[in-house]
Formats: C-alpha cells, structure tokens, sequence
C-alpha cells in the first residue's frame, strides 16, 4: 500500500465512477475501468484486491466511500454555527441537494 501513487489511485477511482455512473454494477467489467483510467487490469488488482470479484467490489467500495466523505466534509462545514433544529435541517437538504446537483455522476452510480 506505502507504494500505491496517489495520483493513480485518483484517476482509477474517477474513471471508475464514470463507468459504473453509465452502467448496472454487474454490466461494467474491470477491463472498462482499466481502460477509462488509462492504466492495466495488473494496476487495478494491486490498488484493489487480489480477486476480479472482489477487486470490483472493493473499487466501488472505495469511490463511494471518497463521495461520501467529500458530502460529509461539506455537511460538517455548512452546518457549523446554526442552532435551529429548522434551520439545521433545511441546510442538510440543501447540502445534499447541492451535492448530488454538483456530482450527479455519484447519484447515476448509486442508483445503478
């Protein structure tokens, strides 16, 4: 893992979303991932796992994860300094809302 690029690791998990954002989980293979990210099928098991199965799984795993986290990193930020349940509640809509407006790749990938 000490030896996993950053920058590598980010542009498989893009590519990634992308693929599984356009497809059914089951439809998308790790031979279209490996190609959207521009790198080999050999990359994507040593940054993912050691089976094909579980090397997808663990991909979407790992995208959905650094989504929700960027939602969670913003949700924290904006809610910040209100003290109305009302006005809490508003904003977490809001927060999400925005969100899904801004990354509707990561809604397409939810969904399918």
């Amino acid at each position: 893992m000490s030896r996993q690029d950053p920058a590598v690791r980010e542009r498989i998990e893009w590519a990634a979303v992308q693929v599984f954002a356009d497809s059914e989980f089951h439809h998308v293979t790790l031979q279209q991932i490996a190609r959207a990210a521009r790198c080999s099928l050999q990359t994507l098991y040593r940054y993912y796992g050691d089976d094909a199965q579980g090397s997808k799984e663990a991909l979407l795993s790992a995208c959905l994860h650094h989504g929700l986290e960027q939602l969670a990193e913003r949700m924290l930020d904006h809610l910040a300094g209100i003290d109305t349940f009302r006005d809490r509640l508003s904003k977490v809509f809001w927060v999400v809302l925005d969100f899904f407006d801004r990354n509707p790749q990561m809604g397409r990938m939810m969904i399918n």
